[in-house]
């Protein structure tokens, strides 16, 4: 039997900037058998702490699941988290049994139930790229285009490691000064993360593009209940089954 990924958490400050990793040992992948994948804030030294390992773990999962191996993870999952990601597994195996081998199994050290606090805000924070479809999500949120289902805005996120590479950091600069001024008009801070994650989970693109992005805006959970994104492919052929419609994306979130 094929031996587990095991899954480490860790968080520190390097050159001024909070760093966050999620440690992959014993894979069999090509760049294993230990894989760092890190998510760095500039101008960012703290954050609240995460509750729970979910999202940041469910950007890896479709990674491990064509590796064959399940995840031991060495840190907190929630019980909605570990039901999405079950989930999300076994769709992609029916869907791509020859790209996804089996439905992996996620096994945590610890399975919590955690809540907002009663008096939370409901605050939420959205990736931007500059581009139109992200800009639509976080207009129409930012001014409330659909009422009552309207989700009040603390942040935007630009990502520098997915539409812009590592290796492209004038391709991002482009990308963040197309994004800066809608920030400033929608009197919004613009945050940027700069994350190597799709060395593995980009292995699975265009699947693992939400459970990704999620992954991002998790870092900021603990000041924002909700993470959001803009809508991928729509739901029917000729792309259901490769890419990301909406109908999947809940499942690269949890019940936080």
């Amino acid at each position: 039997m094929t031996q587990p990924i095991h899954v480490h958490f860790e968080e520190g400050v390097e050159d001024g900037a909070l760093v966050r990793r999620l440690i992959f040992e014993g894979a069999t992948d090509p760049g294993g058998p230990r894989i760092d994948c890190w998510w760095r804030m500039p101008g960012i030294t703290a954050l609240p702490s995460l509750p729970v390992l979910d999202s940041l773990v469910c950007g890896h999962v479709l990674w491990a699941a064509m590796l064959g191996q399940d995840l031991v993870v060495h840190g907190p999952v929630s019980r909605g988290g570990l039901y999405n990601m079950g989930q999300l597994l076994a769709l992609r195996h029916a869907l791509s049994p020859e790209r996804y081998r089996r439905p992996i199994a996620v096994i945590p050290d610890r399975v919590v139930s955690v809540s907002r606090p009663p008096d939370d805000p409901g605050l939420a924070i959205a990736a931007l790229s500059g581009g139109l479809d992200s800009t639509f999500t976080v207009v129409r949120h930012a001014r409330r285009l659909p009422g009552a289902a309207s989700y009040a805005l603390a942040g935007l996120v630009i990502v520098h490691g997915y539409d812009a590479p590592l290796a492209q950091a004038d391709r991002f600069e482009i990308m963040r000064r197309r994004a800066e001024p809608l920030a400033r008009w929608l009197d919004l801070p613009l945050h940027t993360v700069v994350t190597n994650g799709a060395q593995t989970g980009g292995r699975a693109w265009p699947q693992s593009a939400i459970p990704l992005f999620a992954g991002v805006l998790a870092q900021f959970s603990g000041r924002c209940a909700v993470g959001l994104v803009s809508g991928g492919a729509p739901h029917g052929p000729p792309r259901f089954g490769i890419s990301h419609p909406p109908v999947r994306e809940s499942l690269a979130s949890n019940a936080f």
